[in-house]
């Protein structure tokens, strides 16, 4: 392994926790929206499928969604699959027409502070594991003097992952600060 791989193995890993947070942001819920719910598996004829292939959504205002199955028998099996996926949202079906209704309940200042926590826990555990690979990949650095490799070379390098890693950190912190904002945000 040479300097460029271990810089490109880092940077992957390093992304793949800022989509990661970016994810797990998107799940703690200010407003409705049919992604939040596009994607949740229910179980067709045996088979999970998203709900966005047996389904259209209808943004009914910011915290209702409509969801009109394609074929009305599958509105019992949406009805389930949300229920199951424990989001926190609100589930009912309107007669026999086969619309699913989606109501995320309005956010009280209590469950504000929950989340406004939930997203200071995930910062920290996403800043410590960008510092873990950052650890890994200097221990990788560190090693390899012993192919070859000048100390200059390996100090630049150093200073290369430290501004990667620094880059990272405050993409999270900034992912998670514009959503502590839009919790807090009435």
């Amino acid at each position: 392994m040479n300097i460029q791989d271990i810089m490109k193995e880092v940077t992957e890993k390093m992304e793949q926790t800022r989509q990661k947070t970016q994810e797990h942001l998107d799940r703690i819920q200010v407003s409705i929206s049919s992604k939040s719910l596009e994607n949740i598996k229910v179980n067709i004829y045996e088979t999970l499928l998203p709900i966005k292939n047996i389904a259209r959504f209808n943004k009914i205002d910011s915290q209702t969604i409509s969801i009109e199955p394609f074929d009305k028998t599958h509105a019992a099996a949406i009805e389930s699959g949300i229920t199951r996926s424990k989001q926190d949202f609100s589930v009912r079906r309107k007669g026999n027409t086969g619309s699913v209704y989606v109501t995320l309940p309005p956010l009280t200042e209590e469950r504000r502070k929950k989340h406004v926590g939930e997203v200071h826990e995930q910062e920290e555990k996403e800043k410590v594991l960008i510092r873990n690979q950052r650890t890994h990949a200097k221990k990788e650095l560190k090693n390899l003097p012993k192919e070859g490799i000048s100390e200059d070379e390996i100090k630049k390098a150093e200073d290369k992952l430290q501004k990667i890693t620094d880059k990272y950190i405050k993409g999270i912190e900034e992912l998670c600060r514009k959503k502590k904002e839009n919790l807090l945000t009435i």
